[in-house]
């Protein structure tokens, strides 16, 4: 997973947001994926876009693996 993690982050550094939500996605079918790193990015991938609605279940889904941080996140865009 941790391939296509860093595939991910790369492409969101260059927002191309669209592959980056590819490779997010398939980082996360991996069981072994247990950071939360790729739902936290999937989520701001989404609000990068103006999709910040979308980006509630995803952060919700980093929190329950422990990724530092979130709650204001989530205070954010889970409303």
């Amino acid at each position: 997973y941790t391939h296509f993690e860093n595939v991910a982050i790369s492409y969101y550094t260059m927002q191309d947001f669209p592959r980056a939500i590819q490779y997010f996605t398939k980082a996360m079918a991996y069981q072994s994926e247990q950071t939360g790193k790729s739902e936290f990015f999937l989520a701001m991938c989404y609000v990068a876009q103006g999709k910040g609605n979308l980006a509630c279940d995803p952060l919700k889904k980093a929190k329950q693996k422990g990724y530092p941080n979130i709650d204001s996140y989530i205070q954010q865009y889970c409303k």
